[in-house]
């Protein structure tokens, strides 16, 4: 911090910001590339966990890249018949990336698909699905 009222005198200063990154002693290394005011890119083998900590926003924002999606290995699929009470398709399946929720071709009105809270009767809770429609929900 410095302050210089009426000297009569003027200088140029710079700043540095500096960013540390710190590894783990004989643990698995990880990569780290950044330009002057771009995004830091942080890189480590498939299976480390990565933490950040700290303040690392530039102006209240952050630039992200999602460079993969881990797949899942296996599909899950179930069926039910849709009633005034909802019902689980799969139980006790480990979700990836999400679920689609699919619509039967012989439906002859609207499902809706919601939380757990959702009541027969009710459409104003749920998303709803014409006959063949589908809604991806993301989640893990």
């Amino acid at each position: 911090n410095v302050n210089v009222t009426n000297a009569g005198i003027s200088f140029s200063v710079g700043v540095g910001v500096t960013t540390e990154v710190v590894g783990v002693t004989g643990a698995t290394p990880i990569a780290v590339k950044g330009r002057n005011g771009e995004a830091i890119e942080v890189t480590s083998t498939p299976g480390t966990a990565v933490a950040v900590t700290g303040d690392f926003f530039i102006d209240g924002s952050q630039s992200t890249k999602i460079s993969e999606i881990v797949r899942p290995s296996s599909i899950v699929s179930g069926y039910t018949l849709a009633s005034l009470t909802g019902a689980p398709i799969a139980v006790s399946s480990p979700l990836k990336t999400g679920i689609t929720v699919r619509a039967d071709s012989t439906n002859t009105d609207f499902i809706y698909v919601g939380d757990s809270g959702m009541s027969g009767g009710v459409t104003t809770a749920g998303y709803p699905l014409a006959k063949t429609d589908s809604i991806f929900i993301e989640c893990s």
